[in-house]
């Protein structure tokens, strides 16, 4: 068996490292990507609710690519301030 040179250690220990870092930045958009897709989610659910429960009571929000933004990037908190910004303003 041949001895192990150290080139083949330290270019081993470096793709290690390059590996590690890949699965970090991975992880960490893959985390945002899902956060962001989760206030889509409840955003576009919150605004669906907003405009059936609130047509019996006379509050609604329009559907238009503004209000769909704001919902889908902002979640629930984004559809109360578009209700705000409607009717207190």
């Amino acid at each position: 068996m041949e001895p192990v040179s150290g080139a083949v250690i330290i270019v081993a220990v470096i793709a290690v490292i390059f590996l590690l870092l890949f699965f970090k930045i991975l992880g960490s958009s893959l985390k945002w990507i899902l956060k962001l897709l989760l206030n889509a989610v409840t955003g576009f659910v919150i605004l669906f609710l907003v405009n059936i429960v609130g047509g019996i009571i006379g509050i609604g929000l329009d559907l238009n690519w503004i209000n769909a933004l704001v919902a889908g990037f902002f979640g629930a908190p984004g559809v109360v301030v578009l209700l705000v910004i409607k009717y207190l303003l």
